[in-house]
């Protein structure tokens, strides 16, 4: 299990009611996200559905830890996104090596865990 996001606390509240900057005094707590000045940035309610959706007790529940060696394998997000391959295994420090299909052969990668997604074909 990791964090998918290390470090993040999220927040719902009313920046226009009550003291939300003592929020940055909390132990623990380096400060909040802000984009627009010295106001919070507020994750748009579609983007945290999806988390809570997806992370019904808190826990993504999919990744690489579910698939067994062999397994088809489509990645979507990263430097080889839409590459095809099988899963080999888990790697230390949450990595994950595949055998993906390049220029005709198979080569073995490996890469981190957390900055790809993976799809089961």
């Amino acid at each position: 299990m990791a964090p998918l996001f290390p470090g993040y606390l999220f927040l719902s509240f009313d920046p226009d009611l009550g003291r939300w900057q003592s929020v940055n005094s909390t132990y623990g707590m380096r400060y909040l996200v802000s984009v627009r000045g010295n106001r919070p940035t507020p994750v748009p309610r579609n983007v945290m559905d999806e988390l809570r959706r997806r992370c019904p007790d808190g826990e993504w529940k999919i990744g690489a830890g579910d698939l067994r060696r062999g397994d088809e394998v489509r990645i979507l997000s990263g430097p080889f996104a839409g590459s095809a391959g099988k899963f080999v295994e888990m790697k230390s420090n949450d990595r994950v090596e595949l055998l993906l299909k390049l220029l005709g052969g198979e080569t073995s990668v490996a890469m981190p865990s957390s900055h790809m997604g993976l799809n089961v074909t």
